[in-house]
């Protein structure tokens, strides 16, 4: 059983709300990125905030991640208007589907973050199902949103 899974059994037993619409998670993670529902963002986040706090992951664990997203974050230009500005995109895209491994890698050598891992997995495997730039763009910032959240929420939960 998984630290996630645990900690969700400990939530049931305290009488904690269940997560929202039932319990797949990955299907409100592509959910959250794919379309814009801040109220689900914020109560996933807040669940998988909660769990990683109570499965002792520290914040520098967490934010191995979190830097790399946020210099892709800051590279991907906004709109496309010049063919410098398609190679950046083309670039900061490319940059968050290579996240997938860097996860892997981390979750293989800290085994606390292999649920995180698969979360983000499916966060990025969304963004990719974009049709365009424009919308891979829009889903990127929403998983950075995403992203956030679940760090403030973190240390909220008295993450370290």
């Amino acid at each position: 059983m998984s630290d996630f899974d645990r900690n969700r059994e400990q939530a049931r037993r305290r009488g904690d709300p269940p997560p929202a619409g039932g319990g797949d998670r990955l299907h409100h993670v592509k959910k959250i990125i794919s379309t814009d529902d801040p109220q689900l963002l914020v109560r996933q986040a807040e669940e998988i905030g909660r769990q990683v706090a109570e499965a002792r992951l520290t914040t520098s664990q967490i934010r191995n991640v979190y830097g790399p997203v946020r210099q892709i974050e800051l590279t991907w230009p906004e709109t496309i208007q010049t063919e410098e500005d398609r190679r950046n995109a083309n670039v900061a895209y490319r940059q968050a589907i290579l996240l997938k491994p860097k996860m892997g890698y981390l979750a293989a050598r800290e085994k606390k973050l292999a649920d995180l891992e698969q979360i983000f997995s499916a966060a990025i495997d969304e963004i990719s199902q974009a049709a365009d730039q424009g919308e891979r763009r829009v889903r990127f910032r929403r998983f950075v949103e995403f992203f956030e959240a679940i760090l403030a929420y973190h240390k909220k939960y008295g993450g370290k």
